[in-house]
């Protein structure tokens, strides 16, 4: 329900605006981990349909036998193909059943899902022994939607910490979340005094830096792809800028700009009878209320675009993205190289757009000696990449060239 009232914001008011139940917000923001109901997978919109990019342990995906690569053509005889959103008919109260037509490889046949409850870490960790036998530390986030997740991160460094020569910090299909976790991160790897980002709105402009000694002194590579987006994009633009790590991807997400719980309380608006967005918010919670228990979800809350945020070198990825050291396709566990939509395609009128940004002499020497180095190596990578086929963290040539860049700098 809420998916519906917010695409109507979207377009009323912008992509990035939404209404969220308090109470359920306010939960969001201390989980270290999130709890869903769905069929276990993370996906992708690709042209035949969705495309499954992980299967989570335990899960009715799993248990059907489902594959990172598969695709799902048709649920309950609705073809996803050119879907403007094929993952509302994905969606569903637990226990619904879906019977799904899966493409793999070259064949296709019909499996019937069930929506379960299951759990997803917003942070994970582990160790891997490179082709030269260096141990590189490996953090995926998901997230940046809860005020956990520097925590988690932090904890999760410590824990590796002395066991590693490198360190891999995935935050591929991040879109985002508390602009504060990422400036908490960035403490934990930058200098103290060390400038993170500043944000401007119409009064004013605020520059955060970092404020605490670095816990981890070791070679970074900060690894993207078309769906790292805002506090994802801010943290790699942050680390690019002070030449503390290679960025590794495909071109960023390219959102800009941020969202807060607006000054006006939604009940403001809604007094302002006069205007469309009080009239739409108006209706919206009289919904809301007669298809929920007030007394389990409380009022709603309306998060509202403010402003941009800049880089340390006063940068905006709004539109644009974050700079890239070694850009490499993300490819799929099928060989199809995968393309995302980008924020400048969620606008009929785009806002104000962040420039190239223009390489410092130092961060033009590193993205050359990275380029020829892996030039040199491609056949190692492409050997890795082979090698480890069966293991699903490292079956993606850019996992596989950010684990060689480290050898690279």
């Amino acid at each position: 329900l809420a998916f519906l009232y917010n695409r109507y914001i979207r377009i009323a008011v912008d992509p990035h605006s939404r209404i969220v139940p308090i109470n359920l917000d306010d939960q969001n923001r201390n989980n270290s981990a999130s709890s869903h109901v769905g069929f276990g997978i993370s996906a992708h919109f690709v042209q035949d349909g969705v495309l499954v990019t992980r299967v989570f342990e335990n899960s009715a995906a799993s248990k059907a036998g489902i594959k990172a690569g598969d695709i799902l053509r048709e649920i309950n005889d609705i073809c996803l193909e050119g879907e403007e959103d094929p993952f509302y008919y994905i969606s569903g109260k637990k226990g619904d059943k879906k019977n799904c037509l899966i493409k793999r490889d070259n064949e296709e046949f019909y499996s019937e899902l069930s929506l379960t409850s299951f759990e997803s870490k917003y942070v994970e960790s582990d160790v891997f022994v490179s082709s030269t036998s260096q141990k590189i530390g490996y953090i995926k986030l998901a997230t940046f939607y809860s005020q956990k997740v520097c925590e988690e991160f932090g904890n999760s460094l410590y824990s590796i910490m002395n066991q590693i020569d490198s360190l891999i910090i995935d935050i591929r299909n991040n879109g985002g979340g508390y602009l504060n976790q990422a400036v908490c991160i960035s403490d934990l790897l930058l200098e103290p005094g060390k400038k993170v980002l500043s944000i401007k709105d119409s009064s004013q402009e605020i520059i955060y830096a970092t404020r605490m000694k670095k816990i981890y002194k070791g070679k970074i590579v900060v690894l993207v792809n078309g769906r790292s987006a805002s506090a994802s994009e801010l943290m790699a633009s942050a680390l690019f800028d002070n030449d503390r790590a290679l960025v590794v991807g495909s071109s960023t997400f390219g959102k800009g700009n941020f969202q807060s719980p607006d000054n006006k309380s939604v009940k403001g608006y809604v007094s302002q009878k006069e205007t469309p967005l009080g009239k739409w918010i108006e209706r919206q919670k009289r919904r809301w209320d007669n298809m929920f228990d007030s007394k389990e979800y409380g009022d709603i809350r309306l998060w509202k675009t403010q402003g941009l945020y800049y880089s340390p070198k006063g940068k905006s990825v709004q539109l644009v993205g974050v700079p890239l050291h070694i850009e490499i396709d993300e490819v799929s566990p099928t060989g199809k190289v995968i393309e995302h939509t980008a924020e400048k395609d969620q606008y009929l009128y785009p806002l104000e757009s962040g420039q190239p940004q223009l390489l410092s002499n130092s961060q033009k020497q590193k993205k050359e000696e990275a380029r020829k180095c892996l030039l040199s190596i491609k056949e190692d990578i492409l050997k890795t990449q082979e090698d480890n086929s069966s293991d699903s963290l490292l079956i993606d040539l850019q996992l596989a060239t950010a684990m060689h860049a480290l050898d690279c700098y």
